[in-house]
């Protein structure tokens, strides 16, 4: 499924879905390596396209041969961070930190927000968020159940949320909630109805901005403009791309 929407992409227009020439900067790239769910990796593609931004995919490879240098910012999908962590290793989990550090823009969604953390000791992760991305969350759903939940508006006046709707119902499929060690230079956007914990939260690492949604935004329940049929037997006729669209404005905005 994937495969076929992206080349057809490809073949009416959309050049920004091939490799880049050397030196050519890219708004948006997208991993789809070892551990990325396709589902979420083909869905961010659509959702960040029709907003407007350039994007490409890539993967551990790229991480490793320091080609993500040309993204200005990357998005990690949904996935397992326990394969993210396997395919990465310390050597990439580092590039990936310094990457941020310097001013690659960063939004992780799922398990690629769940894999932004410090060291769990069980798998190395990013480090780019000083506190605990917590997953599964039982009191939303035990795994490997998904459902729809609602999360409710935090902050206001955040350049994410400022103007957006108080509430959205979305997919839940094992994400994470967040918990901050220091509650400097954070914001929770959005958080989960049901256990009033941060669904949606926002911080700068570095010299860059970062995004991290425990939630599955880029899902669209019951249209498949998201290329795919993935929870169509949930009944959520709202779209939650606007927050991909805004989330993509947030990290990119110290580069126009």
């Amino acid at each position: 499924m994937a495969l076929t929407v992206i080349l057809i992409l490809s073949v009416n227009g959309c050049g920004n879905l091939n490799p880049s020439e050397p030196g050519e900067w890219v708004e948006v790239g997208i991993y789809s390596g070892q551990g990325a769910w396709d589902v979420s990796v083909l869905a961010l593609i659509l959702a960040t396209i029709e907003a407007g931004y350039e994007v490409q995919e890539f993967d551990e490879n790229d991480v490793f041969n320091g080609d993500i240098s040309r993204f200005q910012m990357i998005i990690f999908p949904g996935g397992d961070p326990r394969e993210y962590s396997f395919a990465l290793g310390t050597t990439g989990m580092k590039r990936l930190r310094n990457y941020v550090n310097y001013g690659g823009g960063y939004f992780g969604i799922g398990g690629g927000a769940a894999i932004a953390d410090l060291d769990s000791g069980l798998w190395q992760s990013i480090g780019i968020f000083d506190g605990d991305a917590i997953w599964p969350i039982d009191q939303i759903a035990q795994y490997p159940e998904y459902v729809l939940t609602k999360i409710d508006m935090s902050d206001s006046e955040h350049e994410i949320s400022r103007g957006g709707r108080e509430r959205f119902e979305t997919l839940y499929r094992w994400g994470p909630d967040f918990f901050q060690y220091q509650p400097e230079n954070f914001s929770i956007i959005y958080y989960y109805n049901i256990t009033q914990r941060p669904a949606m939260i926002s911080f700068t690492y570095g010299s860059s901005r970062v995004v991290l949604v425990g939630c599955q935004i880029e899902i669209e329940e019951n249209d498949d403009r998201d290329g795919g049929d993935f929870a169509s037997d949930l009944d959520d006729p709202d779209s939650e791309w606007e927050l991909i669209d805004r989330s993509i404005q947030f990290c990119l905005a110290d580069w126009f």
